[in-house]
């Protein structure tokens, strides 16, 4: 059994969905889950009214423990991750997780109950997977849907980690030990990769330290999200056919 949670969240213009997000962790916190709990807040130099949305929560959902950063400039979401991961390996204990997540309410954060059975059950790394049998996906375009397919095609077919079906989904929980050797090898190289390659890149460099990975089911509501999406998608072709091609 976990001690505490911290949750690392990248956030980047997400308006009034960080909000939602906030609110639905409140209600899990408060009846769904007693495990202690983090949640590191990285507010990526947003320009929209996200830090209003977020010191709202801070102040209405008094039962939530909100550790607020923002970056005095924008760091990408390599950036944002990069700063969770470091604060939140100077305070992971043993048997803490560490879980992270999309910041838009596309993600359901009542799944980190099955994330943390499913981790005390053996598992070192747990995936909230769009490619369970039981997995779903509400509202995401044709054209996206065909791309993150390919993508899962491609680093199967250059990494084929164990245990791994999505290989892109940020939706993950992580036990302590994979986070800290992670980063006490790698160092100032923990994350290099630009934009939402990084998932990608985690999930490869912590497989050196062969953890026990599995995934969960998800059901993803492309619907919720309030706000237009910060992907770039050709970008993102791009910088996964570089990094694949090393």
């Amino acid at each position: 059994m976990a001690d505490k949670i911290y949750i690392i969240l990248p956030i980047y213009n997400e308006g009034e969905s960080i909000y939602n997000l906030l609110s639905k962790y409140n209600d899990f916190f408060t009846n769904h889950c007693s495990i202690s709990h983090e949640i590191i807040a990285i507010n990526d130099f947003s320009t929209d009214n996200t830090e209003n949305w977020i010191l709202k929560s801070r102040d209405e959902f008094g039962s939530l423990n909100i550790n607020y950063i923002r970056h005095d400039k924008n760091k990408g979401l390599e950036g944002a991750l990069y700063t969770g991961f470091l604060l939140a390996n100077e305070l992971l204990g043993e048997n803490d997780i560490v879980v992270t997540m999309d910041s838009d309410d596309t993600h359901n954060p009542y799944l980190i109950g099955d994330m943390l059975d499913k981790i005390n059950q053996g598992a070192d790394i747990v995936i909230a997977s769009r490619y369970c049998k039981q997995s779903k996906v509400y509202g995401l375009s044709s054209f996206r849907a065909f791309l993150s397919l390919g993508a899962r095609f491609l680093y199967t077919l250059k990494w084929n980690i164990k245990g791994v079906k999505d290989y892109t989904c940020g939706f993950r929980a992580y036990k302590s030990w994979v986070a800290k050797d992670s980063i006490s090898h790698y160092r100032e190289n923990f994350i290099q990769e630009k934009g939402f390659t990084v998932t990608a890149e985690l999930l490869k460099k912590m497989s050196i330290f062969n953890p026990i990975i599995t995934e969960v089911p998800m059901i993803l509501t492309y619907s919720n999200k309030l706000n237009t999406s910060n992907m770039n998608i050709f970008r993102t072709i791009r910088l996964t056919i570089e990094m694949l091609s090393r």
